[in-house]
This record gives structure tokens, C-alpha cells and sequence, in this order.
């Protein structure tokens, strides 16, 4: 399909092209946080001011992978990383809904694993909160292909093509999502400005950072 030529590698493969993307970031409660003290980067959060202020979603362990695989090229490096943030002593909890709301209600003054479409809504309705989108993990969040024995391929290869055209992923923009298309940005910035894009091809070494996040975290 010529309209997949605009794609990098990773958003896309043989047999399907991505539609749209999600990112994990960090983002703190302006109550909370004074002006200036903001973290600038997850390098920051391991500073011991935020001892015992900082929430996270326990199953994230795609932060691990994507900081030991794309921005370190290292698993000690990105362990060290996330062992100087868990001396902090991160309070977890389940559901990106959920985690917040917590940093919006100020049960904790930096949400480390939240998602970046959540603030813009919420910030919107004047919710004490802000993203930090200096950098952050990106996961594939859909894609689309046309399936073997399809009833109706051409008409679905129509779709494909423009689904992931500029025209479809400005579609998808109108939404609320964030394209997966790199000439195509959201309504809202939500896009960090270096993202640590995860593939499909990371899955298989899931297993492993899972591990040693529950590790690094004491997470049972």
C-alpha cells in the first residue's frame, strides 16, 4: 500500500500498518509542586524530595523495557534508573483512569506511569495537573490489516488505505486519538517531544522486564 511508505519501520509491518498511539509519561499536581520544581525528566524523580510522592500503575512494566531498549540501550543503566525511583517509595495502584484521578485529587504529588491523552480533558475542566512531555513510552494502541479469507477484500483494502492515509488519521485525531501517522499530530499535545516507541517485536522479551519490574519494585 503506498499510503504505509510514510510510516516508520516500527508502525508497521507485512501484514499491518498502525492507526494510533498511546504514551506513558509522568505528569504532577500544580497544588502540589511549586513552580520551578518540577521535574524536567525521569531522571529527576529518583531525587529524594519526592520520597513518598510519587503513584504508579504496578503492571507497567513497558517503562522498563522501553527505557533499557531505547533510551539507555541498556538494562542496568534502566534499572538503576527505576531502582533510584522505587527507594522513593511509589504507591501503587490499578487502572490509568483511576491513577489520575488520584494526582488530580492530590493523593500524591507525581504520577510516574500515567497516561499523556488523560491530562489535556482533565486540565480542560481545570484539574491541577501537568504533563511532563520532554519524553515518554509509546505503545502501538491499534492497527489495521486486511485478513486472509476476507469476505470483501478490496472494499476492505479501500478501508486500510484510507485509514491510514493523512486524510483517515486526521480521522482519527478528530477523536481524540493520537495518529500513528508522523505527518499527522492530535488535537492535543500529548506527543512527547522524545518518544521511546515500543514494537511488536519488544513483546517477547516482556516476560523478562516484567520480572525484574516486580523486583525492582517488591511488587508481589
Amino acid at each position: 500500500m503506498p499510503e504505509a511508505a510514510a510510516y516508520p519501520a516500527q508502525m508497521k509491518s507485512d501484514f499491518w500498518v498502525a492507526t494510533d498511539t498511546q504514551f506513558y509519561i509522568a505528569g504532577w499536581n500544580t497544588n502540589l509542586v511549586k513552580k520551578g520544581d518540577e521535574p524536567k525528566s525521569y531522571e529527576d524523580l529518583a531525587n529524594s524530595k519526592w520520597k513518598s510522592n510519587l503513584i504508579g500503575e504496578d503492571r507497567d512494566y513497558q517503562m522498563l523495557a522501553a527505557f533499557a531498549k531505547r533510551k539507555y540501550n541498556s538494562d542496568e543503566k534502566a534499572m538503576d534508573l527505576f531502582k533510584r525511583i522505587a527507594a522513593n517509595q511509589v504507591e501503587f495502584h490499578r487502572g490509568h483512569s483511576d491513577l489520575v484521578e488520584l494526582l488530580v485529587g492530590g493523593q500524591s504529588a507525581v504520577c510516574f506511569t500515567c497516561y499523556s491523552h488523560h491530562f489535556p480533558p482533565r486540565i480542560k475542566k481545570g484539574a491541577p495537573i501537568q504533563a511532563l512531555l520532554a519524553e515518554g513510552v509509546g505503545e502501538i494502541g491499534g492497527a489495521v490489516s486486511v485478513l486472509k479469507g476476507a469476505p470483501h477484500p478490496e472494499a476492505a483494502l479501500l478501508w486500510v488505505r484510507w485509514a491510514i492515509s493523512e486524510e483517515g488519521q486526521r480521522v482519527w485525531a478528530q477523536a481524540g486519538e493520537t495518529p500513528a501517522h508522523p505527518n499527522v499530530e492530535p488535537l492535543e499535545k500529548v506527543r512527547p517531544t522524545a518518544t521511546y516507541m515500543l514494537t511488536i517485536d519488544d513483546i517477547k522479551e516482556f516476560p523478562k522486564y516484567q520480572k525484574l519490574w516486580k523486583e525492582i519494585f517488591q511488587i508481589r
